[in-house]
């Protein structure tokens, strides 16, 4: 569905996820509208929900520069662009799925996928892991036109540090996540278990998976949560989990893990796993932990885990979010590929 934001605008913004539908790509869609307008860069929005929609795609008009939040944004609508930028994020390049017609679909265009990626003027990968599976995919990197720009993230006026402290009674963790099986939350409630047994404190998890009751960890459902709710328990919480794995072989890897930004933003730390790219998204040791998905190094963590370590490592996860992963950033990125 096409929809005029702009008068006589030039620039065509396509993406499969729209807001009222959640998730990573609706969240980024409009943190680079947000830039566009920033810029005074009038723009219309092609919003398409299957291969079918781009492939039926009428437009009346070409437009100088096509943004594409999806890659086959720029396949399917090359002729109604004359320059195509993409933003990569992560599984869509692996060229695989579960299902086995997606499989031989991706399988049989993969090569005409690749030959269009190199005719592009951007590439804009948000991880390095993300670069590298490209090229190990076929691509041949041409780093004038192939480079990464890290996610960033809205802080609107949720520029709060807000510090909790570790001799709290409870040790409180959020994890969200979907529930699939790359996103690892049963390794979530084991480090939650693990956390309880070695500190010697009850520990609650939020989290969107039912787990059965413990008397150790208390799961509670994020079930239907709001921004303002979800933001709330990110200030609440002393830990944001993400040990997610690496199922490249099945067509799924965390690209960068926007949650540890959601989280930073309040200065609450994450604990992720070292699987695609996450250690890029949690710095080890600067402004989150980077675990080995073992019990044993879980227990370690908490017994040497003290409280000057966790508050510095929270006040320097904040600063950098601020900093570094501010979306004001992604302003001089959209004015820099548009030249």
């Amino acid at each position: 569905m096409l929809t005029n934001k702009g008068q006589n605008s030039r620039i065509l913004l396509t993406t499969p996820d729209y807001p009222p539908r959640l998730g990573g790509l609706s969240t980024f869609t409009l943190l680079v509208e947000k830039a566009l307008k920033n810029l005074g860069l009038p723009y219309d929005l092609y919003h398409w929900k299957d291969i079918q929609d781009l492939k039926s795609a009428q437009l009346t008009k070409k437009y100088q520069h096509g943004i594409h939040i999806h890659f086959m944004g720029s396949y399917y609508l090359n002729d109604f662009c004359e320059k195509h930028i993409n933003f990569i994020h992560g599984s869509e390049i692996l060229f695989t799925s579960p299902k086995w017609y997606k499989k031989l679909f991706k399988f049989l265009f993969k090569k005409f996928f690749l030959r269009k990626l190199q005719s592009c003027k951007y590439n804009i990968c948000i991880s390095e892991f993300t670069l590298k599976k490209l090229e190990f995919a076929g691509l041949s990197i041409d780093y004038s036109r192939d480079f990464v720009f890290h996610n960033c993230i809205d802080f609107q006026n949720k520029k709060e540090l807000s510090l909790v402290s570790l001799s709290d009674p409870v040790l409180k963790f959020i994890c969200v996540a979907r529930d699939v099986p790359h996103k690892n939350l049963s390794g979530a409630f084991d480090l939650c278990l693990k956390a309880a047994q070695t500190t010697g404190k009850p520990v609650e998890l939020y989290c969107p998976k039912a787990f059965p009751e413990h008397p150790l960890v208390k799961t509670i459902s994020l079930d239907k949560l709001s921004d303002e709710e979800r933001d709330s328990l990110y200030q609440a919480c002393h830990f944001n989990l993400l040990l997610s794995l690496d199922h490249s072989y099945k067509g799924f890897y965390e690209g960068f893990g926007l949650t540890v930004l959601e989280a930073g933003r309040f200065g609450t730390p994450s604990i992720v796993s070292s699987h695609g790219g996450l250690p890029e998204a949690c710095h080890h040791g600067k402004t989150g932990w980077v675990l080995p998905l073992n019990p044993k190094n879980f227990s370690r963590f908490f017994q040497n885990l003290t409280e000057e370590e966790y508050l510095r490592i929270a006040k320097q996860c904040y600063n950098h979010t601020l900093q570094s992963h501010h979306s004001g950033h992604y302003d001089e990125l959209i004015k820099g590929v548009l030249r």
